[in-house]
């Protein structure tokens, strides 16, 4: 090996050495690279050479800074890189240890002029080259240990195919699907699928990061934005249905769930704001159209034309004491609010049954039942 060359070969990787803590200085700043590589191009004995010399300095500060870059990923194409990168110190080590060795004998064996002239410069080089031995030792075993962690987390989703990758991309579509429920209807929004979707990124956000590129992991945290947003309100309206639709008319607990869904209420299309003020309406409405359910009731328990009594007629003469819409017409028969199912039910409960009963005490009675549902 040219004896000048492996020391210039030293000299530039332990200034290398030094610059790992100035954040890549040669690698950003090109003059001081060129400077370096005139300095060394000097020792060359004709033009030629020190041409030769100064592209192998510009070539070596290429190829170790550029080249150097690892990013600490999870796919496996990166775990095949720590291996190269691990594989190429493990060879730099070898090479600066044949070199020490080489330079030790060299000293110990030639006394002559010239090297009793670069005595004291070789020297200085040995201990340059030892102390990057030493650093280059530190980076290699700092690099296993990351590696280490790293392959243990692939391994741990490997098996049976790559079950990380999986992992990963059912959340994906666990979060498309969820949003879509966020952006329908309120009230039949899934709230569980929303939930889990919500639950799972929250666990696995850092590798969804690693694993999708930066645009498709900025769209999940939208959308999961979103789907967390509208979550509340979505919970606050189904409980609003249920309980106008399948409970007993509570006026208090309509007053509380309306105060919930003012307190959830979001930014919305359209559409789910027409639903929301539908909703909101309904439970204020509810009142009324319980006292004029009741009063169907009532007035057919206790009219003197029993049992010839006109259900239809006492149904109709107490809806149209009703107002502001809380009545609908579906093919021809009257009907309350479509989120009050229970009194739909009683209504039409009393339009067919009512008329077969041919007794008070018997009418009375299912009447009764009736209101107990209400």
């Amino acid at each position: 090996m040219n004896r000048i060359h492996l020391l210039s070969i030293f000299y530039i990787f332990a200034l290398c050495g030094r610059a790992q803590s100035e954040g890549h200085l040669f690698f950003n700043k090109v003059d001081i690279v060129e400077q370096i590589a005139d300095k060394y191009a000097e020792k060359g004995n004709d033009e030629s050479q020190k041409a030769s010399f100064k592209q192998a300095v510009l070539e070596a500060f290429d190829n170790y800074w550029k080249k150097k870059n690892i990013k600490y990923g999870l796919n496996v194409s990166e775990i095949n890189d720590w291996i190269s990168q691990q594989d190429a110190l493990k060879s730099e080590i070898v090479v600066l240890q044949e070199s020490i060795s080489e330079l030790k004998e060299t000293v110990n064996r030639d006394d002559g002029a010239k090297l009793q002239q670069d005595y004291a410069n070789s020297l200085q080089e040995v201990s340059d080259a030892d102390s990057l031995l030493s650093v280059r030792k530190e980076e290699l075993a700092s690099y296993q240990e990351e590696f280490k962690k790293k392959k243990k987390k692939l391994d741990d989703f490997k098996g049976g195919g790559n079950q990380y990758q999986t992992l990963l991309g059912g959340i994906e579509q666990e979060i498309e699907d969820a949003y879509k429920q966020s952006t329908g209807t309120l009230g039949t929004a899934d709230v569980g699928v929303m939930k889990q979707a919500v639950a799972d990124f929250d666990d696995n956000q850092s590798d969804l990061q690693s694993f999708f590129d930066a645009s498709q992991y900025d769209s999940l945290v939208k959308k999961v934005k979103i789907i967390k947003g509208i979550l509340p309100l979505c919970e606050s309206v189904q409980n609003a249905l249920e309980q106008m639709g399948n409970k007993k008319f509570d006026e208090s607990a309509n007053t509380k769930l309306k105060n919930a869904m003012m307190k959830a209420k979001v930014l919305m299309p359209s559409t789910q704001s027409k639903e929301y003020d539908e909703i909101m309406k309904a439970l204020t409405d509810q009142k009324s159209s319980f006292k004029n359910l009741m009063y169907i009731i009532n007035d057919i328990e206790e009219s003197d034309d029993f049992p010839n009594v006109n259900v239809a007629e006492s149904i109709e003469f107490a809806h149209n004491l009703m107002d502001n819409g809380k009545i609908k017409e579906i093919e021809g028969v009257t009907y309350y609010n479509k989120y009050y199912k229970v009194f739909n039910s009683v209504l039409d409960d009393i339009r067919k049954k009512v008329p077969s009963i041919k007794t008070r005490t018997e009418v009375g009675k299912y009447l009764n039942e009736l209101k107990e549902k209400l």
